[in-house]
Parts: structure tokens; sequence; C-alpha cells
């Protein structure tokens, strides 16, 4: 074999390599129709390989699919992948006149590419405008956005789960039934839970058709039925989800990615067809079991489940206009809006310029290359058209006056985004109750992790079955320290587990005062006094125990526990999501001994 051979060897290896790679990224597009055109591609690119060799490959490819435990597991787009190029490989050896023109052979190679590109939002790019004027559709509870208290009132769950902060940062406008969508050139639904009526969907449609930009986003399983509410308006597009909940063994989270990116996300659901894939999560697809709480099923991988390549980010072209489905909500909740991943998809989770651009030279490549039948020209347009839907992932997040500046993650398991290491996490989803904003940016010499170690105090998590009345397995911490300004951390909080009260609050405060944020809202915490008191469980056990009170019938009960007097039950009672790290499995009520 010359060294000729063997370079058309590798060009014709590579390019049917693209192809595979077309029919993985791409699963669901046009199922089962872009992987029968890919495996016709395939096949017609090796016509002149052994035909022996080339049905041992497809039918290699197929029984490799159907290993459920196998990392690329695709099911029957790659069964219709390998299906199609064995039989259209024996079809060129018994039909060998079919291959005759070369010029279809050239358009059955570029086809699939094609068929990929009608699917992009390419006229959006030509006629959207450089300022865009959004809105906010208010679909229910779940989807609220509204003005946000300051300090501890704002920690409160109805306004964690909000979304104020997301309409906020992008200044949407929110749009109730009758508001003209004329007005606007992006609008956003998030996990609404109150139905629309089939004239709005109608409406919302032609809209879309006629330029607009539409973000769809969904959440796990079909939560508070917010899945029911989106089916009609997604089946419109040709869009499907599942009710299903997403997970992988890599974090304790999830971790979306494409060819070029990674981020640490958090429980999502599947999208099943009809978008050009941006982000996927590799893991197990868990149906809902509607009698749990949350919906969530057994939590661990099961043998009724549907391991994989999820789609949790896509978008597809409708008219003039795109659709962009994303299913994890959380990140442009309240609590999470200030997280590096939150952050970047922010400023990309529409199909980016860059895409359009990349995708436009890949089409005009195509037609070259049936006129100039070089494999490097097919290669290279190919490449562009794959590579497309993973750019455009920049953060750009908007200037804010009180805005702190870190050192966004290196790693998607890092100490400020992932759950079992976030030494970060409950102060990022602390930051919006102050009305602050993160700026990441990559020359900033300050990290969470540096400033915990130069400023903070970090307890050891507590594993293992505790006594939770024993208050002496409880890590102490000094009051007066917060008050002066220093902050205590559990190096595995999460989210926002980290106190209640002006406990929580005054601690949150003294981390962003130290990073340079300006907070003149905050209340400043005050001890009120301090006092030696017999305490009695509802075991009828006593113990002798120093109660540091602060305002508002709050107290800190001997240097470990936060408590709050509640004066018409005469008791103290304590919870445990009250305190500053997970010390306790349930709550406590200590009532005083005379």
């Amino acid at each position: 074999m010359t060294h000729l051979d063997k370079l058309n060897i590798a060009k014709n290896v590579a390019i049917a390599s693209l192809f595979a790679i077309m029919v993985v990224w791409f699963s669901g597009l046009f199922d089962p129709l872009l992987p029968i055109l890919c495996g016709i591609a395939v096949a017609i690119r090796l016509y002149k390989y052994d035909i022996r060799v080339k049905s041992f490959v497809f039918l290699l490819i197929i029984i490799s699919s159907l290993l459920e435990t196998h990392w690329w597991f695709l099911g029957e787009s790659t069964v219709a992948f390998g299906a199609s190029g064995v039989i259209t490989s024996w079809i060129l050896v018994l039909l060998p006149r079919l291959l005759q023109k070369k010029y279809i052979r050239r358009i059955f190679e570029i086809l699939p590419t094609v068929l990929v590109i009608v699917m992009m939002p390419l006229p959006s790019f030509l006629v959207r405008p450089l300022e865009s004027r959004r809105g906010l559709i208010d679909g229910g509870e779940w989807a609220k956005a509204g003005p946000i208290p300051t300090g501890a009132p704002a920690l409160a769950t109805k306004y964690q789960y909000g979304y104020e902060q997301y309409r906020s940062l992008l200044n949407a406008k929110i749009v109730t039934p009758g508001t003209s969508l004329r007005e606007f050139d992006e609008l956003i639904v998030i996990t609404p839970t109150t139905p629309f009526d089939d004239a709005f969907f109608n409406d919302l449609c032609k809209w879309t058709a006629s330029g607009g930009r539409l973000l769809i986003v969904a959440d796990h399983t079909n939560l508070f039925g917010h899945q029911t509410v989106l089916k009609p308006l997604l089946e419109k597009f040709g869009i499907a989800i599942r009710p299903d909940a997403v997970f992988e063994t890599e974090t304790n989270g999830g971790v979306y990615s494409n060819l070029m990116v990674k981020f640490s996300g958090l429980t999502p659901c599947s999208i099943s067809k009809g978008v050009i894939p941006r982000l996927k999560m590799t893991g197990w697809s868990e149906s809902a079991d509607y009698t749990a709480s949350s919906f969530f099923g057994e939590l661990q991988p099961s043998n009724d489940d549907y391991w994989g390549h999820h789609a949790v980010l896509g978008t597809k072209r409708c008219g003039l206009g795109e659709v962009t489905v994303f299913t994890d909500s959380t990140f442009f909740a309240n609590f999470a809006i200030n997280r590096w991943s939150s952050n970047v998809l922010m400023s990309s989770i529409f199909w980016p310029r860059v895409s359009s651009i990349a995708a436009i030279i890949g089409f005009f490549g195509l037609f070259a290359y049936l006129w100039r039948p070089a494999a490097w020209v097919l290669f290279s347009a190919m490449s562009l058209v794959l590579l497309s839907p993973a750019l455009g992932f920049v953060s750009s997040a908007p200037p804010s006056a009180k805005a702190v500046t870190l050192q966004p993650p290196g790693t998607v398991v890092n100490e400020s985004e992932e759950r079992d290491n976030g030494t970060g996490s409950s102060l990022l989803a602390s930051a919006y109750a102050f009305d602050l904003s993160i700026r990441w940016n990559s020359a900033a010499r300050t990290t969470f992790k540096d400033h915990i170690r130069t400023n903070g105090i970090c307890f050891l998590s507590r594993t293992g079955d505790t006594n939770y009345e024993d208050l002496s397995t409880i890590p102490r911490f000094d009051i007066g320290e917060i008050i002066n300004g220093r902050f205590y951390l559990d190096q595995n909080s999460f989210w926002f587990g980290q106190g209640a009260g002006p406990v929580r609050t005054a601690n949150a405060a003294n981390c962003w005062r130290t990073l340079g944020a300006v907070i003149p809202t905050s209340p400043s915490l005050t001890l009120i006094d301090t006092a030696v008191t017999k305490l009695r469980n509802t075991k009828g056990n006593s113990l002798i125990l120093k109660v540091s009170r602060i305002p508002d019938n709050w107290a800190v009960i001997d240097d470990r526990i936060v408590g709050k007097w509640i004066p018409e039950s005469k008791k103290w009672l304590i919870r445990k999501e009250w305190q500053l790290g997970p010390w306790l499995k349930s709550d406590l009520i200590l009532e005083s001994v005379p």
C-alpha cells in the first residue's frame, strides 16, 4: 500500500467518523431520517472498500448501541444509522451503476449536513436588532417575578425561587394576557403553571415565525404541572420534552456539556426531539413518580431507566425566528442567578451570531464541494456545522453598580458551584438578597476558596449518625465574631442552607463586605444580653446552657445552635434549617425551667 493510498483511507475514515459524530450529537432531530441519511452517506463515501469489512463495522455499531452500559448508547438512532449503512453497502455492490454519476454521490454526502442546517435559526441572525426588547411571560406562581425585599426577608423560599433578578438583569417587561407581542424582540416563558388559551399560543407562534426569539424554560418531571401547560405550545413547534429527571454520577448534580464547554448543572428533564442540541448531559433518565415529593423516583439507576446522552438545551428555526428550549429553570432563580454557569447561560442561551457565521460558512463549503470534490472541503464544511451549536458560550453579565468581582471556576467540580464541595454555593445563593451581582473575570485575584482561607472559619461537616439532642456534638461558633465582621461557613453548604434570621443575614453580609461589596441597607447585628439558663427538652432532660440573645427574639444557644423565642408558647423553637451547618436531624423545642 502506497503512502497516497494510506492518505486516502485516512481522509475517508475521518469523513465517515464525522457522519457518526453527527448521529451522536444531533440524535433526535429528524429521527430516524438523519441517522438513515448519515448511514447512506458513510456507505457511499466508503463504497470502494471491502463489503465484508464495512458490514462488520456497521453491525458492530448496531450491537454496541444496544448495550445500555455503553457511554454512547443511543438506541434506535444508532440502529437506524448502522442498518442503513449495511443495506446501502449491499445495494451498491449489487447495483454498481447507481454511482456512475459522481454528482449524485456528492449530493448524498452533503444531504445530512444540509438537513441539519435547515433546522438552524440562521434567518434570525439577519433580522435580529442590536438592542433587543425583552418580555417575561407571566406564567403563574412558580414563575413569579416581582419586587424583592432586602436582607433576611428576601431569603424566604418564595423569593429564592422567583425570577425577578433575571428579569431585572435583562430589563424585561412582564407580559400579561392582552399585551401586544409586537412590542418585543425576545420573549421568555419559565415553568408556567397557569394554562394559556390556544389563541395566545397561536399568536406566539406567528410572532416567532415573523422573526421573534422565544425561550421556553422547563424543569424536571412535571413538577407543579408545568409540562402539562407547555406541551401544547411545544407541539406547535414540533418539539417534545420528557416528564423525567436526568441524573449522572460525575457530581451530585449534573454536568451539561457540548464539544467545547462544560457547566455544573442541577436536575433537568430531557428534550426528546425537535431541536439542535447545544448542551447535553450523559446519564440516566428516571421517570416521574407522582406519589413522591417533587415527583422524584428512586434517585438511582434501575432497569427501567433510559441511559444515554440527553439534550438539555436546544434551538430550532421557526420561520424567520427561533425557539430555544432549556430544561433546568434553577439556573435563572434568584438564589442561583449569580452562579458562573448562570451568568454564561444568560448571555449565551439564544442562538449566537458566531454560531450562525460558522454554519453559513459551512453551508457554502458544502456547495463548493459539489463543484470541487476535495475531501478537505467536505471535512471542513462538516466540522464547522458540527461545531457551530457549541460556539458562543461567553460570559458577559450586565454591569452593576453593586458588583463583586471573582475568578470564574476553573473546573466543573469547583468550590463555588458543585454541591458536594460547594464552599461558596450558599454565599452565592444569598447575593440576590443584598441586590448584588457577581462579575466573573478571569483576571480577578479573588476566589471564594482564597477568601475563605484568609477570612473565614470553616466548619468540618458532620458525618454518620448524630444524636441531635446532644448539643455537644455540634461545632461551636462565636456570635461576637459575626457581630464584628467575621463569617462562618460549613464546607458542604448547599444553596441557602446557611442559617436563618439575623445570624444568617449578618454572616452572609460579612462575606460580601470582605469582598468589597457595599451593603448600606443591611441591618447591623447586636448582642442584647447573655445569660446562663436551665432549659428542658420534650423528653424531660434538663440542660444548663448559655443563651446569647440578639434582636427579634432570636438567640444563639450554647454558642452552637440558632433558636427563636416564641412568646405565645414561652418556648424556644430550634429548626434544623436555621443552623450554620447540617448539624440537626430534626427540629427541637426547649422550655425554660424555673
